[in-house]
């Protein structure tokens, strides 16, 4: 068992975001207008504005970012009334 000594306990709540089709909605950007320009359109038109988005809300009620890989992210809120007020 471990040791909790002197530890607190809380609750925070943990949410994980995902772009669904997004590999899909990549794909064909990059078909249409090349691996370069396709992957650029969809970081600025699709993926930044996501995370922006979830940012935004995240900052006015004490959210942290802990991990973003390509459009999922990972944050978390120290309380869980707030997180259900995010959205």
């Amino acid at each position: 068992m471990a040791n909790t000594k002197g530890l607190t306990k809380e609750t925070i709540t943990i949410m994980f975001t995902d772009i669904v089709g997004s590999t899909a909605m990549a794909d064909f950007l990059k078909t249409k207008h090349g691996d370069d320009k396709g992957d650029e359109i969809f970081i600025k038109k699709i993926r930044e504005p996501h995370h922006k988005i979830i940012r935004q809300c995240l900052g006015k009620n004490n959210g942290r970012e802990l991990k973003t890989i390509g459009d999922s992210e990972v944050r978390w809120n120290p309380e869980d009334e707030m997180a259900i007020e995010i959205f």
